[in-house]
C-alpha cells in the first residue's frame, strides 16, 4: 500500500507546514481494473451493481493496521472486469484516492 500524491502533499503541508488537514470521518475502498497510481488515475469499476464500500481499521500499531470487519460487496449484475487493484476514498463517490 502506499500514499497517493494528495494525501502525501496534506500530510507534509500539515506537518512541515503547520496547515491543518482534518482526516476523513468515513473511509471507502474502491475496486480497480487497473492500477490507480498515486494520482489515482486507474480505471474504477463502474456500473452493474458496483459502489464503493464503508471501511474501517483498528488503532495502528508497530505502523500496521488492518479493517475490523469483512468487506462485502453486492453481487454483480454484470461483469466488472478483473479486479486488479483496491483504494481508500474519503468519500463514497467522487473525493480523493488517499491510499492505494
Amino acid at each position: 500500500m502506499s500514499m497517493s500524491n494528495f494525501l502525501e502533499n496534506k500530510i507534509l503541508n500539515h506537518v512541515l507546514r503547520g496547515e491543518v488537514y482534518a482526516p476523513p470521518t468515513e473511509l471507502y475502498i474502491g475496486l480497480f481494473t487497473s492500477d490507480p497510481g498515486e494520482a489515482g488515475t486507474g480505471t474504477e469499476v463502474t456500473g452493474a451493481g458496483y459502489a464503493r464500500r464503508p471501511i474501517t481499521f483498528s488503532p495502528s500499531t508497530v505502523g500496521t493496521t488492518s479493517n475490523t470487519a469483512d468487506i462485502l460487496s453486492p453481487a454483480s449484475t454484470a461483469a466488472w472486469g478483473t479486479i486488479t487493484h483496491f483504494g481508500i476514498f474519503d468519500a463514497l463517490t467522487g473525493g480523493n484516492l488517499l491510499i492505494k
